[in-house]
């Protein structure tokens, strides 16, 4: 059976309250998705903006301090929209980030000198690499999914869960606008706003156990690592590759194991130095894994010859 004391933080009204913004937000999302897709054929560029909408709403009703989170979001939000009207300015989407990433940083209340700089960083690089694994993966968007089991690691690792049972409660519902609906992506201006909410989340909840913040960053998992992974190759310009479903259940699958690295070992340590080496660790595994993927997913598939021969 499952601990009482695991499951009590989900009676409690701020994660209620979180999952009835996250079902509105579902619903309202999936109905502009839905009519965005019979128009284009892709998926909305939709996701990312719900999630860090949602949570932020979520957070206000659970009656936190939420100094500098808003204009943060919204500050990340437009600068990642300008990308999603303007694909070809994606290069410049991280100095594009850094209005709403100095924002968060500068509002978040923690003891650590050093937490405000690391979240100004992973906000602005770590969401231009969750949305550059966005674009990759966009016509099976898996970034939604992704997201969220970040945020359930978010949760399991800071010691303080106020912020961060009302956003998992919000977000929950949003994993289904993604794969297998296919119906929205994170967009870029999405990741960078989401990525914004979870590096808040972690500093706001981990202030007092620094291996937390460290461990709960590094949540963020496949969705910085496999890009990494591809900027690690001698060959960038490589074809893309088909999205079968194995594939996928693979990169979800490596995705949950850094999770769990970065969550349950780099976040629960008492030594930081070591905590920065599991999670660097962890998301080195996922950069290798997706290059693993890559390669079996490239290899060329046997074909029958008329004889019958393989």
């Amino acid at each position: 059976m499952i601990p009482e004391r695991v499951l009590a933080p989900f009676a409690e009204a701020s994660f209620r309250n979180g999952l009835v913004i996250g079902v509105v937000a579902l619903v309202i999302g999936a109905a502009v998705a839905a009519a965005w897709r019979s128009r284009t054929g892709r998926p909305c560029p939709l996701a990312g903006l719900l999630v860090a909408g949602g949570g932020a709403v979520a957070v206000l009703e659970a009656g936190v301090s939420v100094q500098g989170l808003v204009p943060g979001l919204v500050a990340l939000g437009i600068g990642g929209c300008i990308v999603d009207v303007v694909p070809r300015l994606r290069p410049a989407l991280p100095l594009l980030a850094l209005p709403g990433a100095w924002l968060l940083a500068t509002g978040i209340d923690v003891s650590q000198s050093w937490a405000p700089l690391a979240v100004g960083i992973v906000v602005a690089g770590g969401g231009a690499l969750a949305a550059d694994f966005d674009a990759r993966w966009s016509a099976r968007p898996l970034g939604p999914g992704l997201l969220v089991a970040s945020l359930g690691g978010v949760f399991l690792t800071v010691p303080e869960t106020a912020e961060a049972l009302p956003v998992l409660g919000a977000a929950l519902p949003l994993a289904l606008i993604g794969w297998p609906g296919n119906l929205a992506s994170l967009g870029a201006g999405g990741s960078l706003a989401a990525t914004g909410l979870l590096a808040w989340t972690v500093a706001q909840g981990g202030t007092f156990r620094d291996t937390a913040i460290v461990g709960g960053l590094a949540c963020l998992g496949m969705l910085v690592a496999e890009p990494l992974g591809r900027m690690a190759r001698t060959n960038r310009h490589g074809r893309r590759l088909p999205r079968p479903v194995g594939v996928l259940v693979a990169v979800v699958a490596a995705h949950l194991v850094v999770v769990l690295l970065a969550s349950r070992v780099a976040g629960l340590g008492d030594d930081l130095v070591a905590s920065l080496g599991i999670a660097g660790l962890a998301l080195a595994a996922g950069a290798a894994a997706s290059l693993a993927i890559r390669a079996v997913a490239a290899r060329p598939r046997p074909t029958t010859e008329p004889g019958g021969t393989v």
